[in-house]
């Protein structure tokens, strides 16, 4: 088994990274989940028992491996949500310049403060 994994994990801060990482996680589960299997089969085949000191590591790299993922689908989420919202401010920006130069400074002024009135009411 691979032991170069150190966990935990240190998450990425760009949803590329994150993708790589998931798959080379991944990867690593399915390997450690292999090996694994491999050898309860070989110990109910033989009759022979597992290292124990082994298969303690390799459970133990699994259960970690596995809680890094959980992590990095939830940062990966956190990230994809705050592209979102970045995204759409700069499109809601973008919106009232456009406004701003297309309708007189009246309107638009009249706009703004119909707007501020129903926040104002939100709360």
């Amino acid at each position: 088994m691979n032991t170069e994994h150190k966990f935990p994990i240190t998450l990425p801060n760009t949803l590329e990274e994150c993708e790589e990482l998931m798959e080379r996680l991944s990867a690593s589960c399915i390997s450690c989940r292999s090996q694994i299997e491999a050898a309860k089969a070989e110990q109910k085949a033989t009759g022979r028992s597992v290292d124990e000191i082994w298969y303690s590591r390799a459970s133990t790299a699994l259960r970690w491996m596995n809680r890094d993922k959980v992590r990095l689908q939830n940062h990966i989420a956190r990230l994809r949500k705050d592209s979102r919202r970045a995204h759409n401010d700069l499109a809601n920006r973008l919106l009232i310049e456009a406004l701003r130069e297309h309708v007189g400074i009246e309107v638009f002024q009249a706009c703004a403060e119909k707007a501020r009135q129903r926040m104002e009411g939100m709360q």
